[in-house]
């Protein structure tokens, strides 16, 4: 396997070399990880590479809103802040789109003209100044980058607007954060240039099925226009857009700006990429905790113990079932038991019916459908084949020796990089049988002591409910994080 670069991709080598040169944290990364970085992103990701050099010069707008969820407590949307300041730095390749992000940039030549049909505001994002506006990092920020999908004029008001593709949009869904950081960013550079802030921002979600999206995306050149008068005529849930326009809200704004200059200063200016504080302990346990996690993990062990005995008493009836009624050609099951939920399940065995089909002359390109799902065998075979099986496609494996080595030499200790992690579960060392045994045998006879009391019981399902849970509106009046 070889990353060896082709006569023809040494140009588009030396771009990109060309723009990593001038990023402002090119002297915190060696000559031998901008290499890699080049070599393996002209062979993944060919026709944006230059673009992907270029990002690594600051955050984007779908970048940002993930140190606001970190600093919030919550989930990150799609990257991490450990992956985003290694692929500041190159350490790592931009993770690729999911199909739901390929689908959203598929579509946003057909997003535009809704949006413009339905709002009829102006379109400025091809005006010069709205290009020079965004062709660079704001003056007093320079981490601050992006591009907006739309800047549009309606009367002598400005918006700055994103937009999305969903399927089955739900309208009362609250504006999600990371989307109204997203437009923030974009209000932040409009204002580095223009000196004031855009009027408006709006969120602009087109909703139109998934299958309807993979069919343009298999066109080669799909009618958008045509689409996009049918979906702004129609404009209804699941065939329409739902545009919702805020404010410029200054908390949210402040903090961005306050999260983004200390995450890039702290680690990508200074090569030190990003990892997750770890909170700072007591050593020594307090007598109370000490006797509560001594009853839990006796506790932990009875239920794990009872769990396996029941599944293993379960899965015997179970058998003892289908032996008894595998002798009947039964159409429905004969027989309800409140709590349980038993019956035949029919399978349509479509990989047998397509053989079948096959075998009369019917055509097989006829009876499927494409799916994301990748064919790892035919795609390693077709690399394989076009002589593109390099060590860009490979998952890369961790030599730890070496690594720890090489920490010692650099005069890192490797004590900085030990994560603790906690696990319980049944012993299996030949010391703890005998007692794992004994109690499996209690647990055996405590249970089929409970299954003979309970025989004359008749459960109930009456009464049952689940508990509710609302989601968490998102104020944008009002959000603040101080």
């Amino acid at each position: 396997m070889s990353d060896e670069i082709s006569p023809d991709q040494q140009t588009l080598y030396d771009e990109v070399a060309c723009v990593i040169e001038t990023l402002p944290q090119r002297s915190v990364i060696s000559d031998s990880t901008v290499d890699h970085w080049i070599r393996g992103i002209i062979k993944r990701d060919p026709e944006r590479a230059v673009w992907h050099a270029h990002r690594a010069a600051g955050i984007g707008g779908s970048e940002v809103g993930e140190l606001l969820l970190t600093a919030m407590g919550k989930s990150n949307a799609y990257n991490t802040l450990e992956d985003l300041s290694r692929m500041k730095l190159l350490q790592q390749f931009p993770i690729p789109p999911t199909i739901h992000m390929l689908r959203g940039t598929a579509m946003e030549p057909l997003a535009q003209p809704v949006y413009h049909k339905l709002s009829n505001h102006k379109s400025l994002l091809e005006t010069p100044e709205i290009k020079e506006a965004f062709s660079k990092p704001h003056p007093d920020y320079p981490f601050i980058i992006g591009n907006p999908d739309e800047v549009a004029q309606a009367g002598n008001k400005v918006l700055v607007t994103d937009f999305k593709v969903r399927s089955n949009l739900d309208s009362e869904d609250a504006i999600k954060l990371i989307n109204a950081a997203q437009v923030h960013w974009y209000g932040l550079l409009y204002e580095g240039y223009f000196k004031k802030l855009p009027d408006y921002y709006a969120l602009a979600e087109l909703d139109i099925p998934s299958k309807l999206i993979d069919d343009l995306m298999a066109q080669e050149n799909p009618n958008f226009q045509a689409l996009a008068d049918n979906i702004a005529a129609v404009n209804g849930p699941g065939f329409g857009m739902q545009v919702r326009t805020f404010r410029h809200n200054p908390a949210i704004a402040n903090n961005l700006v306050k999260l983004a200059r200390e995450f890039w200063e702290n680690h990508v200016l200074s090569g030190i990429p990003y990892q997750n504080p770890q909170p700072q302990k007591p050593a020594e346990l307090t007598s109370n905790d000490e006797k509560s996690l001594n009853e839990l993990q006796n506790e932990f062990l009875r239920f794990k113990l009872a769990g396996q005995v029941a599944k293993d008493k379960a899965d015997e009836i179970r058998v003892e079932i289908d032996n008894i009624a595998s002798k009947y050609q039964v159409k429905e099951w004969p027989f309800e038991v409140p709590g349980i939920s038993a019956g035949y399940t029919e399978r349509f065995d479509a990989k047998a019916a397509v053989s079948a089909l096959m075998s009369k002359g019917v055509d097989k390109a006829l009876l499927v459908k494409p799916t994301d799902v990748l064919d790892t065998e035919a795609a390693e075979v077709t690399l394989r084949n076009n002589d593109l099986l390099g060590e860009h496609v490979f998952k890369q494996g961790f030599d730890t020796r070496m690594i720890k080595a090489s920490l010692k030499e650099a005069g890192l200790s490797a004590s900085l990089f030990q994560n603790k992690t906690f696990r319980i579960g049944m012993s299996t060392k030949k010391v703890d049988t005998e007692i794992r045994d004994q109690l499996q045998d209690h647990m055996t006879v405590h249970i089929s002591r409970f299954m003979a009391d309970s025989k004359d019981d008749k459960p109930s399902l009456a009464g049952k409910s689940e508990d509710m849970t609302e989601a968490e509106d998102l104020d944008l009046e009002n959000m603040s994080l101080a």
